[in-house]
C-alpha cells in the first residue's frame, strides 16, 4: 500500500510539474525569466511581453527633450497658393522631431487606444519668445486605409482613436512669421503614452495655426482687405475660431476651394472673437483678410475643433 501512495505522488507531482513545461529543468516549471519554454509534448514556445492587443514590438510611451526648430520658410504669393505648409513638409521641424508612440495590434483589427500627452516645459524659459508650438503629428491606420492628423500638445491633451496600426511624432518649432531662433536655444520636454480603451473627455483635441510677429498690410478701402495668404485646413477639422490682434482688429475668415477661385463662405469677423465657425464641406483652405485700415492686424491665431 505504501508503495502505492509513493507511486501516486510521484506520478502526480510529474503530472503537474509537466502541465507547467518542467521540461525546461528549472524549479519555476520554466516560467519565471526564461526567455520561452517547452511544453509537454518537447515543443519550444517564444514568449513575447504582456503588451495586451498590442504587437510586442509596440512602443506605447515615450519621452523627448526636443530643440525649438526654425519657422518654417513660406510660399511666395500669388495669395491663392497655400503659403503654410503641413508640418509633415516642414523638413527642418520633422528632421528635429522624435517618434515617441509606434504601436499596432496583434490582431489587426481596429481597437480604441487613448493618447495622452503630458505639458510641454521648455527650458530655459528665459530664452522663449512669444511664438512656439508644440504639434503631434499622428499617421494612423485604420482597417487598411491610412490617416493624417496634428494635434495640439503644449498644454497637454489626452483623446481616444480608433486604429490598428498608430505613429506619433512630436515636433517642437517656432509658427509661421515667429522670428528667428532665440539664442540659447530652447529645448522642450515632451511625453506621450498609449493605452487601450476609451476614455470620456470634455471636449475635442484642437490644431492651432499661428501667425505672429509681421504686420499685415492694411485694408486697401472700405470694404476691400488684405491678407498674407491662406493655410491648408487641417484633416478632421470641423469647426474654428480666428483670434486677432489687436483686439479691436477686424477681419474676414474666408473659405476657398482647392483652386482658390470659388468662395464657399466668407465670415466677417470683429476682435475678440468668440464664436466658432463651421468649415463648408467644398472648403480646403482658409485665408484671413486684413479688414481694417487704421489699426493693421499684427497676429493671429486659428484654432480648429479636430473630429478626433
Amino acid at each position: 500500500m505504501r508503495v502505492f501512495v509513493v507511486l501516486c505522488a510521484v506520478l502526480l507531482g510529474c503530472t503537474y510539474e509537466t502541465n507547467n513545461y518542467c521540461g525546461d529543468g528549472l524549479a519555476d516549471g520554466g516560467v519565471g525569466d526564461m526567455p520561452g519554454y517547452t511544453d509537454e509534448f518537447g515543443t519550444y514556445h517564444e514568449t513575447e511581453p504582456n503588451q495586451g492587443i498590442f504587437r510586442s514590438d509596440s512602443k506605447l510611451q515615450g519621452q523627448a527633450q526636443l530643440t525649438l526648430a526654425p519657422a518654417p520658410a513660406m510660399v511666395p504669393l500669388p495669395a491663392w497658393i497655400p503659403r503654410f505648409p503641413l508640418i509633415r513638409e516642414d523638413s527642418p521641424a520633422m528632421a528635429m522631431g522624435q517618434t515617441l508612440i509606434d504601436l499596432g495590434t496583434k490582431d489587426g483589427q481596429p481597437h480604441v487606444v487613448t493618447l495622452s500627452f503630458g505639458k510641454t516645459v521648455p527650458s530655459p524659459i528665459a530664452a522663449v519668445g512669444p511664438w512656439t508650438e508644440a504639434v503631434a503629428v499622428i499617421n494612423l491606420g485604420i482597417g487598411g486605409a491610412a490617416y493624417y492628423a496634428e494635434v495640439d500638445i503644449i498644454e497637454g491633451v489626452q483623446f481616444s482613436l480608433a486604429v490598428n496600426r498608430l505613429q506619433v511624432h512630436v515636433v517642437y518649432r517656432v509658427p509661421p512669421g515667429g522670428g528667428a531662433v532665440p539664442v540659447p536655444v530652447p529645448t522642450a520636454d515632451i511625453g506621450a503614452s498609449a493605452s487601450s480603451d476609451v476614455i470620456a473627455h470634455g471636449r475635442q483635441p484642437q490644431r492651432t495655426y499661428t501667425h505672429a510677429g509681421s504686420l499685415m498690410v492694411p485694408a486697401i478701402a472700405a470694404g476691400v482687405g488684405t491678407n498674407d495668404g491662406p493655410w491648408i485646413i487641417p484633416p478632421f477639422a470641423k469647426a474654428v475660431r480666428v483670434v486677432p490682434t489687436p483686439v479691436n482688429a477686424q477681419v474676414n475668415l474666408v473659405f476657398m476651394t482647392l483652386t482658390g477661385i470659388n468662395v464657399p463662405a466668407i465670415y466677417p469677423v470683429v476682435a475678440p472673437a468668440t464664436q466658432e465657425y463651421p468649415i463648408p464641406s467644398s472648403a480646403y483652405m482658409v485665408n484671413v483678410q486684413n479688414m481694417h485700415a487704421v489699426n493693421s492686424v499684427y497676429a493671429y491665431n486659428l484654432i480648429f475643433e479636430l473630429a478626433l
